[in-house]
This record gives C-alpha cells, structure tokens and sequence, in this order.
C-alpha cells in the first residue's frame, strides 16, 4: 500500500512494491521501502522501517529529491539552509579578498562546483558546509558547517561570515546551531575544528564552542603544519 507523507513543500509517496513504485513516479518523489520486495535499480532512495517514523530525514529527502534547500536550522537572526547553485555569486563575493584558511572550499564557487559539492556531500556524508542567510534581508551572509577529510577522526567545522556581519555574535549563532544539528538530528557527537594560532578571532570562537558543546581544538602552529 502506497504511503503518502505531506510536507509543507509537497508530498513524499513511499512505495512497497515495484508495481507502486512504478505507479507514482509521474507523481512526484517517490522513496522505496524495502521490506518484501527488492528496490528496481532507478531508485534514488531506498529505505528501511526503521526510518519511516523520522520525519526529519524523511523531510531531507523529499527536500533532495525536490531540489528544495532543506533548512537545517533556525535561529534568531539566521536561516541555516543547505547550498544550492545560486548561491556562488554571493559565496564568490564574501570569499573575496580573503587569505589563508578562509580560502578552502572556495574552489566549488561556480554554480556547477556547488552542484558537484551538493552532490557529494549532502548526498554521500549527510552534512556538509551550508548557507547562512540574515532572516532581516533574506542575504546570503555566509557559509558555517561540516567537512570530513578521508583519514579524519571526526568532522570538522568551518565558518565564514561577510565582512559587513562580523563582531555581532553571527558566527557563533551559526555555529552554534549547526553543532546542536549535528549531535540532535544526525547523532554526531565527535567534532572537531582546527585554525593557526595567529587567527584570533577563530581560535576565541572554537574556545568558546569548546567550553560550550565540548569539540576537540587543532591549532596550526605554521601554514599546514599542526
């Protein structure tokens, strides 16, 4: 029996059997549930009963298979969204005039880097860097979020914020809201943030993100060396 789940984007059908799963392609998303029957090989997601009363991953997906931005979180002063294409123009323009540190993840700033990095990130890891945004305006402000090295023992955070919204507390609002993200909806808990010692002003944020959630501080003594 077919499952419909509605969002206040849309509907989500959640699909038993081949034969569902066929009959509400036209429809709109379309998950399998696999319990009795294989998935057919085009399906984009498959899923477990165990996950079918998780309205948020739920959610996500539909949102993915939307091409919606799911939001993440919100705060205060801030919509913390997942990336979507349009956003470079706004990216290429914070990463601007920046040096150092600040400069990774600026090579997925063209519309089809983010696409790539959407992809591969949201769609392998689960998390990644989003898109901050000032509720205010509705601008795109910057980027604060996760990366996951190969070898790494933990994710890592990463924060950038337009120059124009720095020293009023934007950073850590953000970051703090990806953190609680992280370790309430995705189960998380190990996460780490690194920067060099002569950036104070990261160094005093990742302190007080310690004090406050407990991650694990890298400082970088020299360029790349720890």
């Amino acid at each position: 029996m077919i499952k419909t789940l509605n969002f206040e984007e849309g509907k989500l059908y959640i699909a038993e059997t081949v034969k569902e799963y066929t009959s509400c392609i036209d429809k709109g998303p379309v998950v399998f549930l696999e319990l009795n029957e294989k998935a057919p090989e085009d399906a984009a997601y498959v899923i477990g009963p165990d996950v079918l009363g998780d309205m948020g991953y739920l959610r996500m997906v539909f949102c993915h298979m939307s091409k919606i931005p799911y939001v993440i979180a919100e705060t205060e002063r801030l919509i913390i969204r997942e990336s979507i294409p349009q956003d470079a123009a706004a990216f290429k323009e914070i990463y601007s005039g920046e040096e150092g540190s600040f400069k990774e993840g600026s090579e997925s700033l063209s519309e089809e880097g983010l696409e790539a990095y959407i992809k591969n990130m949201y769609g392998f890891y689960g998390f990644g860097l989003y898109t901050v945004v000032y509720k205010e305006t509705g601008k795109v402000i910057g980027r604060v979020g996760f990366s996951f090295e190969e070898k790494a023992e933990s994710p890592e955070i990463g924060f950038i914020i337009d120059k124009k919204y720095r020293r009023a507390g934007i950073a850590h609002e953000a970051a703090a809201a990806v953190i609680k993200y992280m370790r309430n909806n995705l189960q998380i808990d190990k996460l780490s943030g690194k920067c060099r010692e002569d950036n104070t002003a990261s160094l005093r944020l990742l302190r007080r993100l310690d004090e406050e959630f407990g991650i694990e501080i890298k400082t970088l003594k020299e360029e790349g060396k720890v």
